[in-house]
């Protein structure tokens, strides 16, 4: 995400997953968000721009935030009515992270509009970079299901040798 907003001209931006254990969306990491702000970030499954773009697997690129009624600003770290003339608008670019079939989360961007050409060219490299989180978020979980194997496994194998060598099985005079 620092490295994104190094190279582009990114306002923010965030990665956002689905817990499976609450069946919700929640930011699990960021660029120009507070902690404040990132907490805030939770959604349910099609609830604004990123539920949708999660639940539908499609992406979803906004030219002007703040012409959009569907996007929520959930984090309010974003100030759509204190738009200066000068300023550029602020596009909003969310793209889907997908394994396999499963949609598993979104990247979302806040940009700066500098014309149809300029937003196609930052959308092609933040699907490049989705698919790379993507490829990531499979290898942890992968990673996360042979611990948990082991972890299972050890606790098993300490009670098994807890009911075997105990007191109660010394034999002695």
């Amino acid at each position: 995400m620092t490295l994104m907003s190094e190279r582009m001209p990114i306002e923010r931006a965030s990665l956002v997953v689905v817990d499976p254990v609450r069946e919700r969306l929640q930011i699990v990491a960021s660029v120009g968000l507070s902690q404040a702000e990132q907490d805030r970030g939770r959604y349910e499954l099609g609830e604004g721009v990123t539920g949708r773009v999660i639940a539908t697997g499609e992406a979803a690129v906004i030219p002007n935030l703040a012409d959009s009624a569907e996007f929520l600003n959930r984090t309010r770290s974003r100030r759509l009515d204190e738009v200066d003339e000068g300023d550029l608008p602020l596009s909003f670019v969310c793209l889907p992270i997908r394994d396999g079939e499963a949609t598993v989360g979104a990247i979302a961007v806040d940009l700066l509009y500098r014309g149809e050409e300029s937003l196609a060219s930052y959308v092609r490299l933040i699907k490049i970079i989705s698919g790379l989180i993507a490829q990531t978020l499979r290898i942890h979980n992968r990673v996360q299901v042979e611990k948990d194997r082991w972890v299972e496994e050890t606790q098993q194998l300490r009670e098994n040798l807890h009911s075997r060598y105990r007191f109660d099985n010394i034999i002695g005079s």
